[in-house]
């Protein structure tokens, strides 16, 4: 558009079956009675305003909404199970002066009355994994369960699945191969896959890679097998929670995967280093590097 200005109504949502002009304004049923809605120029779009109310110190929701988010991401369960609905189909808090307490902290500048974040996730994260909660142990207690099963009471620490870039990384790192160095296009050789939309699978997984699924490029119709089977969040969805699954295409994908059997000889030929046969020292400094801890008689066994 050659200026800002209101927009017709798309009849039936054909932007070619225009109706009639309707003034920019906010979604009123999200704002509280006492809110004044934020008020538009004639020469601007109304996106940062929309913007700044969004992110106001007074917005009721998005300090809530983030907070329960990263709760969710620690815990493995949000304040708000339902982390994607804060509505009324949505699941209640099961700590609701915590969610606020820690929302207006959250929102509350740095310094004030010693206690605010500035909108600082790592002041949030920090503040979550130094309370006691965090670090309980996820020990079983027959009365506790028999009284709240589903721990919404947090007598217990959650176990929670490890995340499939997380599974992709550690074997990466464990063979040697992880490609910490950063830069480079992460699209960078794909050809039509990218540039036409066409999907050719081959080419995908030949371009993969060896850095961190982090910058792994998400074609939405071209998933990695690996981050697929294991419950990797819709690229065609916001997901603040992903589903977790226990199926046997995932103990067939570790088994069978090129992948995978690339990267355990990999860590095999890292770990045994010249030794013709594996010893006792050399099984205790297989279960370190993977699994972080020492092997027990059994196992060693």
């Amino acid at each position: 558009f050659s200026k800002a200005g209101d927009c017709e109504i798309c009849i039936r949502g054909e932007h070619r079956n225009l109706g009639e002009k309707v003034p920019r304004g906010f979604l009123q049923v999200a704002m509280r009675s006492s809110q004044s809605p934020p008020t538009f120029s004639e020469d601007q779009s109304g996106r940062r305003e929309l913007a700044d109310w969004i992110a106001s110190n007074e917005h009721p929701l998005t300090g809530r909404v983030i907070v329960n988010r990263v709760w969710s991401h620690l815990l493995g369960e949000g304040i708000v199970r339902s982390v994607d609905n804060f509505g009324a189909l949505g699941q209640r808090p099961t700590h609701p002066e915590l969610l606020d307490h820690l929302a207006h902290r959250f929102v509350s500048p740095e310094g004030e009355n010693g206690d605010g974040f500035g909108w600082s996730v790592k002041s949030l994260v920090r503040e979550v994994v130094l309370s006691r909660t965090y670090q309980m142990s996820s020990g079983y207690d027959q009365a506790s369960w028999e009284k709240d099963a589903e721990n919404r009471l947090l007598w217990r620490a959650n176990r929670k699945r490890l995340p499939a870039e997380a599974i992709r990384d550690s074997m990466l790192m464990i063979s040697g191969k992880l490609d910490r160095t950063p830069g480079g296009s992460p699209v960078a050789g794909l050809g039509v896959l990218v540039s036409n939309n066409q999907p050719d699978a081959e080419e995908y997984e030949a371009q993969t890679g060896v850095k961190r699924s982090l910058y792994m490029p998400v074609i939405r119709n071209e998933l990695p097998p690996l981050l697929t089977v294991f419950d990797f969040a819709d690229p065609d969805l916001v997901v603040g929670k992903r589903p977790v699954t226990n199926v046997p295409a995932q103990a067939l994908l570790l088994m069978n995967s090129p992948f995978v059997m690339d990267v355990a000889e990999q860590a095999l030929r890292r770990l045994l280093k010249d030794e013709s046969q594996a010893s006792s020292a050399t099984v205790d400094r297989m279960y370190r590097t993977i699994l972080s801890r020492p092997p027990t008689d059994a196992e060693r066994e």
